[in-house]
């Protein structure tokens, strides 16, 4: 059983520095990964990925040269799903890296598996190659966030889908209702409304918080968006 000063569960923004600084003070530190890259929801399905599909719609779409050339300028005339996805997984496979060589860098052992928890000092790694004990002194849970699911609202991966299913949209919608007011839930918004030309009609909310209503039409309601900023080495 290999022994460490710290583990953490999770590979996400917190989870990542936690474990880097610990280990720049010096600590024996793993970090456990459930998914097959590292990341968590804000790499794979959350912030990275809808900041980049806004920064492709608003690029492909022509909307940040329109000023100079005209409002009816547009890079690619036809915004199509694949054009997003193709942009997002490239900047996704980007990020894993830098944050593979990170860890590297600073000597911080990485498993890929699920973590559970034998006592308070003993955790279990389980993944398809088998299971693994580690004890640790100290552990940091830091597994981040799922969509909410609701009996209410059958999601069936098609016609209705979570924040983390976007990617998996065969075509851009042409009618789109949004439900919560959480940051990527309103970059989505803009994605379809400005790739769709859809109207941005955000009126009442219904008891839904949050939902928003967009309808084929003109591309009223958007706002220029700063680029994600480049991460600084740790």
């Amino acid at each position: 059983m290999q022994s460490y000063d710290l583990v953490v569960i999770g590979s996400g923004p917190g989870g990542q520095r936690a474990a880097i600084q610990a280990a720049k003070s010096g600590k024996k530190v793993a970090v456990i990964e459930k998914r097959s890259t590292v990341g968590g929801v804000c790499i794979n399905t959350g912030t990275i990925p809808s900041k980049t599909m806004r920064e492709a719609v608003l690029h492909l779409s022509g909307f940040y040269y329109q000023n100079f050339y005209g409002a009816n300028y547009h890079v690619k005339e036809n915004v199509r799903m694949e054009d997003l996805i193709y942009r997002v997984q490239r900047v996704i496979e980007n990020e894993v890296a830098v944050i593979h060589g990170q860890l590297q860098r600073n000597g911080v052992e990485l498993m890929h598996g699920t973590g559970s928890f034998l006592d308070a000092h003993r955790i279990q790694v389980e993944n398809g190659n088998g299971v693994n004990q580690l004890q640790a002194a100290n552990v940091i849970i830091a597994t981040g966030t799922k969509p909410a699911a609701n009996p209410k609202v059958p999601v069936n991966g098609r016609t209705i889908i979570n924040s983390d299913q976007i990617l998996t949209m065969a075509q851009m919608p042409k009618t789109l209702i949004v439900g919560g007011r959480r940051s990527d839930r309103r970059r989505i918004r803009l994605h379809v409304c400005h790739a769709g030309r859809a109207r941005h009609d955000c009126g009442k909310t219904s008891p839904v918080a949050g939902i928003c209503r967009h309808r084929n039409g003109g591309s009223a309601g958007l706002q220029h968006a700063r680029p994600p900023r480049d991460h600084a080495p740790e």
